[in-house]
């Protein structure tokens, strides 16, 4: 397979200090590891706490050594969407005891 480019668009959120989208032109041969190193290069490093995923939300494996071409929807395809999100504390629960007590009070 000869090498081309893909443009990889990164969507993040407020509070990293990035553009809404960031878009990084990479060849299609470049492994899911190499992009996390590039993209390391351009945004606040992952913790824990950040993960980046496909628009299907399909989490990446930051030390893959598959093609990006693996994530693509169809071979012509010239962007792979990405998303990076921050992970979001689970609580302890009690939601479905609170709702009963609520509807406990209601009748």
């Amino acid at each position: 397979m000869t090498s081309t480019m893909i443009n990889v668009l990164l969507t993040s959120f407020p509070g990293l200090g990035l553009p809404k989208t960031l878009s990084l032109p990479v060849e299609s041969t470049l492994s899911i590891a190499d992009l996390h190193e590039k993209l390391s290069n351009r945004i606040p490093s992952f913790s824990d706490r950040l993960i980046l995923t496909t628009l299907s939300n399909k989490q990446l494996d930051l030390h893959s050594d598959s093609q990006i071409t693996d994530l693509l929807q169809n071979d012509r395809d010239e962007f792979l969407s990405l998303r990076l999100s921050a992970r979001l504390c689970g609580g302890k629960g009690g939601f479905g005891s609170q709702l009963r007590a609520a509807g406990g009070r209601m009748s």
